[in-house]
């Protein structure tokens, strides 16, 4: 039964306890309800630096994998932790599946291969498995925060919050949803129940959409009705269900740490140019990809994947095919 405790002065540094966050309480063991720990818990936080600000938004992943036996599970998951938690989630196959949730993160973590390599490690020497399970996913989640102007009136940032959210549904219906390289970079070509966001009532305005302009109040309106709409269940690519986050499933499950990054980072760049671009002539997929040129971090792997250029390491030529229907080889596990 996992439980939560005051963390220890001589806890050790390892793969489950990260220094960038807070450690007031510790998190352990597999919880066997849905979501149902890291619903009722006190989140750990970003601990801030003259380097390193605190964000106004964050993120965080829910990665779902499987362990061979359930003897392995147990191993991993008894590791106290800061930063995620181990639960069941039913609709995953394997011997002892599991769903790994973080703690709300840092963007500049979230994005960064480098945070996740010691943790993704760890499951893969443990033999844990993702992306040869057909089952499992990897959902990102991000405040709604990033939607607004923390300056503005609290009335002001709930009404741009609220407005993003269609157009946020309308651009991904419009850019990312049949786009092959969006494709490569989630790792997969369909989602759960491969239920589409482009239905007949978002399909109808977003063709008018380069007609129109952000201000429109009256789009705001079809669209953010249009949404209410198509995600009635949690099921959609993108899940607008959640009070404080918007939640992208269509990302294949990995524990490959560049793959892991750069679907944060493809989520978050997504989000900034949301906010950033009028709905116009000015709108149009190239104008994203070349916003996601000009702003992901260094050394990214994004543009790897998306772009199908070689791999910032020199190893790799091109991008791995995403997977549709069939399996694929266990080359992003190890």
């Amino acid at each position: 039964m996992p439980t939560t405790q005051s963390i220890d002065a001589d806890a050790k540094v390892s793969p489950y306890v990260n220094e960038n966050y807070t450690q007031e309480s510790y998190m352990y063991g597999y919880h066997s309800g849905y979501h149902s720990q890291s619903y009722n818990r006190v989140f750990n936080h970003p601990v801030s630096s003259d380097s390193r600000p605190d964000s106004r938004y964050l993120m965080g992943s829910e990665i779902e994998l499987a362990f061979r036996s359930e003897s392995a599970r147990r191993e991993f998951c008894d590791h106290k932790t800061n930063w995620y938690c181990c639960e069941n989630d039913g609709s995953l196959s394997g011997s002892a599946p599991m769903e790994l949730i973080t703690i709300p993160l840092h963007p500049e973590d979230a994005t960064n291969p480098d945070f996740w390599r010691p943790l993704l490690s760890e499951l893969s020497s443990k033999g844990a498995r993702s992306w040869t399970n057909n089952t499992t996913g990897h959902h990102v989640h991000i405040s709604r925060t990033i939607f607004c102007n923390p300056n503005a009136a609290l009335s002001t940032q709930y009404r741009q919050m609220r407005t993003a959210v269609g157009k946020l549904t309308a651009l991904y219906a419009m850019f990312i949803e049949d786009n092959e390289s969006a494709h490569r970079v989630f790792g997969r070509k369909v989602c759960y129940n491969q239920v589409k966001m482009k239905d007949e009532t978002i399909a109808k305005f977003t063709e008018a959409v380069p007609d129109m302009m952000i201000s429109e109040p009256k789009l705001y309106q079809i669209l953010v009705a249009s949404v209410k709409e198509s995600n009635r269940r949690r099921t959609c690519e993108i899940n607008t269900l959640n009070k404080q986050t918007i939640e992208f499933r269509m990302g294949k499950g990995s524990l490959c740490p560049e793959r892991v990054a750069a679907i944060n980072e493809f989520v978050l760049l997504f989000c900034l140019w949301t906010m950033k671009v009028r709905l116009g002539k000015d709108c149009t997929l190239a104008a994203f990809e070349q916003f996601m040129k000009e702003n992901v971090r260094e050394n990214s792997w994004l543009l790897h994947f998306y772009f199908n250029t070689p791999s910032p390491d020199g190893k790799r030529e091109s991008a791995p095919n995403p997977r549709g229907n069939g399996r694929c080889s266990d080359e992003e596990d190890m």
